[in-house]
């Protein structure tokens, strides 16, 4: 998923790019819509025992753009994307979504933490930037054996903008 890294409501997606040596770039994919994202408000506790529900935390969150559903405890153990979150470094899913007072101010709760491999990233700020990982907006670039084990370099780029000198290393380790 890619969002705008400040709440821009006229963001206008991104290009995401990849290259074999960080100098030279090309286009793989494009994302013209925007994800559900906010911030924590407060901070979100860890838990010592990631592997069951944690019912007794919450966070409260203040949307940038997008909306937030409830989900069932049915629904989240069924579909593994459903109310999806990054949140920090953290992927988790909630279950329950309280407005608040204050416009666009939720408080989340009743979470399955550390999602796909994020247990370990559980530490959680105020600021937390928080990004829905939307089915209908994730998208799966195809690669060949040849990029198996092979480092390569992606950015992603605001439609209509010059890169940043940022990159991220990415290694291709299964298909």
């Amino acid at each position: 998923a890619v969002s705008p890294l400040i709440g821009d409501l006229t963001w206008n997606g991104a290009q995401l790019q990849k290259s074999d040596d960080n100098l030279n770039w090309a286009g793989v994919d494009y994302s013209f819509s925007t994800p559900t994202t906010g911030a924590a408000l407060t901070v979100l506790a860890d838990v010592p025992r990631w592997t069951v529900w944690d019912r007794n935390s919450t966070v409260d969150i203040v949307l940038k753009t997008g909306s937030l559903t409830n989900a069932t405890d049915a629904q989240l153990l069924a579909n593994l994307a459903t109310n999806l979150a990054h949140l920090g470094d953290e992927i988790l899913q909630f279950g329950t979504v309280t407005a608040l007072q204050g416009e666009n101010t939720y408080r989340l709760s009743n979470f399955l933490r550390g999602r796909f491999g994020t247990e370990q990233l559980m530490q959680h700020a105020v600021g937390d930037r928080l990004v829905m990982l939307e089915a209908d907006k994730i998208r799966t670039v195809e690669y060949g054996a040849n990029e198996l084990d092979a480092l390569r370099y992606y950015r992603a780029v605001t439609n209509g903008t010059r890169p940043l000198s940022s990159t991220a290393e990415v290694t291709q380790v299964t298909r």
